[in-house]
This record gives C-alpha cells, structure tokens and sequence, in this order.
C-alpha cells in the first residue's frame, strides 16, 4: 500500500509581449483621455474625463487580472491545478485522479508525438511558458478531463506520480 504523500509547485505565468503592450496602451489611453478631460474640463468634454477615469481603473484591473501563477498540488495520487490571480483569487482548473491519466512526458519527447497530433485531444495550458523544453504533458482520453494538458512539475513531484504509476510516467 502507498503511503499518504503530499507536493505542491508553483509556477508563474509568463507575461508575453502582447500582454505588456495591451497593459501600457490602455494606460497611455488613460493618461490621454484624462488629460483631454482636464484641459476641456469647462466644456463639453467632461465625458473625456470620466472615460479617462474609467481607463485607468479599468488599466488597473487588467493589470492585475493578467498576473497569473499556477500552483500544482499532488496529494496522494490526485493531481490539482489551481490558477492563481494576482496573489489573491484561486480557482481549481484541473482535477484527476492518476487512474485516468494515460501518460505523462516531455511535451516535445518522441513519446508525445502520436497525442500532440490526435485533433481530438484540447491542448490546455498551464505552464509557466517560461522553458519550453522542460514542460511536460499530461494525458487524459477518459470522458471527464479528456485532452493534453500542459504543465511545469518539479522533479519531486515527477517522482511521487512515479510511484503511484510507474508505467504512466516518462521522466527526463
């Protein structure tokens, strides 16, 4: 019998280029329609004002919305991924047990290549994007959590679902 064994991970989302760009124009956005808002404040163009306001806060929400860590947690042969936002709200995106899963590798191994080509199985992310080379896939056919999901465990945690399916699980 396994014994009760516990690991968790966490990873942060890389920021892409396009999240960066789309942070700093609504925020020169912001400054713009607050600025034309403040010259034209006597006139008709207190509305500019009130759309500057509400682009600043609203560049303050986004940014905050587009910080995002992944927290993998392996407690005695199930597997969770929590996403994280902003430090703050967690929100459990995958749950399944090491009996539905099929196969866990290297995404880019030779191992993967028959399931990284199958159109029927959803490629889900959930890595850091950070290491392209160290990302590792999990795959589910069962009808719950059916497809291949992307995700960044660390060698302790490789080790851990080894033990509970040594066959499923292809390390290095």
């Amino acid at each position: 019998m396994l014994e009760d064994s516990y690991c968790e991970w966490l990873v942060a989302k890389k920021q892409t280029p396009v999240t960066t760009l789309l942070k700093v124009l609504i925020i020169i956005a912001g400054v713009f329609l607050l600025l034309v808002g403040l010259i034209f404040a006597g006139q008709t163009y207190s509305f500019t004002l009130l759309l500057g306001v509400g682009a600043m806060i609203g560049a303050f929400f986004l940014s905050k919305s587009l910080n995002i860590e992944y927290e993998y947690i392996f407690t005695s042969g199930e597997l969770n991924i929590d996403k994280v936002t902003d430090q703050q709200r967690r929100k459990t995106v995958l749950k399944v047990d090491m009996q539905s899963i099929e196969l866990v590798a290297k995404y880019q191994s030779g191992t993967m290549s028959s399931y990284r080509n199958n159109q029927d199985l959803k490629v889900t992310d959930y890595s850091s994007q950070k290491d392209p080379e160290n990302v590792y896939a999990l795959v589910c056919t069962g009808n719950e959590n059916r497809g291949i999901y992307l995700f960044d465990p660390n060698e302790k945690m490789l080790k851990m679902m080894r033990n509970y399916a040594p066959r499923k699980i292809i390390m290095g």
